[in-house]
């Protein structure tokens, strides 16, 4: 069993230290196939390999107050996009951009066995102006833990003379601490062996040791379930792990994903 290693990138960073090289370059080599149970490979142009997915059926379905999509995948069938290895590089140092390197990053890896990354104090970043094209997914994402699966009550936002939302401080308690865990990844051997129930674990103790806030959540985006896919069987594996979805059945509320939280310490209002 391997030992597990916590990497913490501080904002700013553009420089990883030469003992976690090793570590990084194992994780990038192992990525594609512990993001997700591939159900074909292909070749592309440079001769690398590639998962492809079935497009998932898309039926009507009334979703809660507060959706963008009408629609949503056909229930039992899980389809979900193939994952870039951009989602786990763009959070190193080299690679981090704006809003990403404005915050700290955590990088808990367990040898081959697995690993995560994420992001601490996202609501530090949940500025729209931050966010443009594709990012605007994660502010999306981030946001939606408050507007989907709580009652707003106390947001109060703050629209400019077009109509565009200004606030910059949107949550019910203000010093909420949100912490995304922007990848989990478990080798396909490894499996089954609570290697991600151990992963967890490890970041709740650090988040609890080092940071005196009375407000610790941890959120998550069931990955590869972005434009409407779904992924039951990850769905209830995180649930397993005490994570809360908005309804028992699947829906979504931002970019179509499928969202979840878990409370550490206090309450999300």
């Amino acid at each position: 069993m391997s030992e597990i290693t916590i990497i913490k990138f501080i904002k700013n960073s553009d420089k990883i230290q030469q003992e976690h090289q090793q570590i990084i370059n194992r994780a990038k080599i192992n990525f594609i196939n512990m993001s997700s149970n591939p159900l074909e490979e292909i070749g592309d142009d440079d001769g690398n390999k590639i998962t492809i997915t079935k497009s998932a059926k898309i039926v009507k379905e009334v979703l809660p107050k507060g959706s963008l999509r009408k629609s949503t995948p056909e229930s039992g069938i899980d389809s979900v996009l193939p994952i870039p290895t951009i989602a786990l590089t763009r959070y190193f140092p080299k690679n981090v951009t704006e809003p990403y390197k404005l915050i700290d990053r955590l990088f808990i890896s367990k040898g081959d066995e697995g690993f995560m990354m994420v992001n601490l104090n996202v609501h530090t970043i949940m500025k729209p102006g931050y966010y443009h094209g594709e990012d605007l997914y994660d502010y999306s994402k981030y946001i939606s833990i408050y507007q989907g699966f709580e009652v707003y009550s106390e947001y109060n936002p703050i629209f400019n003379e077009v109509g565009d939302e200004i606030d910059e401080d949107p949550f019910p308690i203000r010093h909420t601490m949100l912490n995304w865990i922007e990848i989990l990844c478990v080798s396909p051997d490894s499996r089954g062996k609570n290697v991600g129930y151990q992963l967890l674990k490890t970041l709740e103790e650090y988040l609890l040791a080092n940071f005196d806030n009375n407000n610790i959540v941890i959120g998550l985006d069931v990955v590869g379930t972005k434009k409407r896919f779904q992924n039951l069987s990850l769905r209830n594996y995180y649930s397993n792990l005490g994570f809360k979805f908005p309804q028992t059945g699947f829906h979504e509320h931002h970019s179509g994903a499928q969202l979840a939280y878990n409370i550490i310490k206090g309450e999300l209002i």
